[in-house]
């Protein structure tokens, strides 16, 4: 990651808001590729894989081809991949398509009515999961706090522990509903003050 071409790519990110990442769609994707898709997502950039020189792969199914780069890249799996050609030109024109429906997505602001509506049905198809502590956790709130990267606010009981599970769970169900194109989703978990009641005798 030290190289001078790395360092100028992770400077560049401090002023984008979607990241374009291309790679040689006709060879295995290289580590160094998959340490700038962690920075990216750590990010909170939004990102579209570019797998280019798609003209010199023999068979051309994108299925397994979006497979095999998806495996090597678990915690991007959100992030769309684009088969393209540089030399005959072939699909480039997509890449503006999803650049504008990335951007919108980014900028996706979900009321609170929404964002309840979202909670009890996904409470209602599966129970919250325990972390530490014996009791299910009970979720009390979720609501969107920001957008641009979209950022979401789970509040559980005081003594309340939710698995980290639950909330890629969570996510997972988010992207089905609404998409979030290319977009990484940030949701923080954070805990009820424990309530105090005074007794007047």
């Amino acid at each position: 990651m030290e190289k001078p071409g790395i360092i100028k790519s992770l400077q560049s990110l401090d002023k984008a808001d979607i990241a374009l990442l291309v790679l040689d769609a006709s060879e295995a994707l290289a580590h160094q590729d998959a340490k700038l898709v962690e920075e990216i997502s750590d990010r909170q950039k939004s990102l579209i894989i570019v797998a280019n020189k798609w003209d010199k792969v023999k068979g051309r199914n994108t299925k397994s081809a979006s497979q095999a780069i998806y495996d090597k890249l678990p915690f991007a799996a959100w992030a769309p991949i684009q088969f393209v050609s540089a030399k005959t030109g072939e699909k480039v024109e997509k890449i503006l398509d999803l650049i504008l429906e990335i951007a919108a997505a980014r900028r996706l602001t979900l009321s609170d009515s929404q964002t309840e509506k979202f909670l009890k049905h996904v409470v209602k198809i599966h129970r919250p999961a325990k972390g530490k502590g014996l009791k299910a956790p009970r979720i009390y709130e979720f609501r969107q706090t920001k957008s641009n990267p979209p950022s979401f606010m789970l509040r559980i009981g005081p003594n309340d522990d939710l698995h980290f599970s639950y909330v890629r769970f969570m996510e997972n169900r988010l992207r089905e509903r609404h998409s979030f194109l290319g977009t990484p989703i940030r949701i923080s978990v954070t805990k009820r003050r424990k309530s105090h009641t005074t007794y007047n005798g």
